[in-house]
């Protein structure tokens, strides 16, 4: 494969990259994700259709014992992560002939070709290093914790109750919940995360008239459980962008605290206030992927060059 370039499907190409190329469009595909921050490769769109099930591996096989070893597990390594093309990562890896080399006594011993997954875990280690870094910084940075700790909800209303000075805390607990995982282009990749929060929690005062009489007090709430995906771009010059930052799941919130009801009825107050809350969820939402996104981008502004697992990421 070496420096090899896809120009087109008609192009004319070692017997390899043929295979490759025209009869399997797993495999074309994966020709194209591993030059992601090399050269442009083009993608040979016809070449993708004319696969037939018949001579699909047979080809592949032909296609693989002709490459090195290197290039088979760029291939592989490349497609880690690309959920819709898993099954090509196993049959990269285990569908690779064995080489033969002979012996003085004329005795053959197979050896294997496909290289072990070192490699792919490193890759998955700089990317959880590389957004581990990004959260740390989201975490002490003190311009960042001005911001977004706490943030403003502003003031909240329904069905008669007004919840102001609603202040949302814990934007800045975010953490990451699982190992990152990779979508490559042919000039970018994504780093691909799940994310949760520790500490989401809000504050506000709270007033609602029962006959025409007012009344009011302050109240304490907790998010239990709440999931975020995160989409961060790396083009091939290693900048890294916030392509998407949205909060999947958000668990209902319960109150904690609520005060200005005697005793005997704070248990009723806290159940209203509860359906108050809750239906503010999709401003809660909004509040924290807005700031979140904020503060993400801040990170990276202010971390740079210093995005240190980034850079041996890209070094592979």
């Amino acid at each position: 494969m070496g420096n090899s370039r896809i120009t087109s499907p008609t192009a004319v190409q070692p017997p390899a990259m043929q295979a490759i190329q025209t009869n399997d469009p797993r495999c074309a595909q994966a020709v194209i994700s591993h030059r992601w921050s090399g050269s442009a490769v083009q993608t040979p769109v016809e070449a993708t259709h004319e696969c037939t099930a018949e001579i699909r591996d047979a080809h592949v096989r032909k296609a693989l014992s002709e490459m090195g070893s290197s290039d088979v597990d760029t291939l592989a390594r490349r497609l880690k992560g690309r959920g819709d093309e898993s099954t090509t990562t196993t049959t990269l890896a285990s569908d690779l002939p064995a080489t033969s080399t002979s012996t003085a006594a004329g005795d053959t011993t197979q050896t294997s070709t496909a290289k072990p997954s070192d490699d792919v875990e490193d890759d998955i280690n700089d990317a959880n290093d590389f957004v581990d870094q990004i959260l740390e910084e989201v975490q002490t940075s003190e311009t960042i914790q001005s911001k977004i700790s706490p943030a403003s909800l502003g003031t909240l209303q329904y069905n008669g109750f007004v919840l102001s000075n609603a202040l949302l805390y814990g934007v800045n607990s975010v953490y990451r919940s699982d190992n990152c995982t990779f979508r490559f282009g042919d000039s970018s990749f994504d780093v691909l995360v799940h994310l949760g929060a520790r500490d989401l929690a809000l504050e506000s005062d709270w007033k609602r008239t029962w006959l025409f009489i007012p009344f009011g007090g302050k109240l304490s709430a907790k998010v239990e459980d709440v999931s975020i995906s995160m989409d961060i771009n790396v083009d091939n010059n290693g900048t890294p962008s916030l392509r998407k930052l949205k909060v999947a799941r958000l668990s209902d919130i319960r109150i904690t605290r609520a005060t200005g009801a005697s005793v005997l009825f704070n248990w009723a107050l806290r159940s209203i206030l509860n359906w108050a809350v809750n239906a503010n969820k999709g401003r809660i939402i909004q509040l924290v992927e807005t700031d979140g996104a904020m503060a993400i981008n801040e990170a990276m502004k202010d971390l740079g060059t210093k995005l240190t697992s980034l850079n041996e990421f890209r070094k592979r």
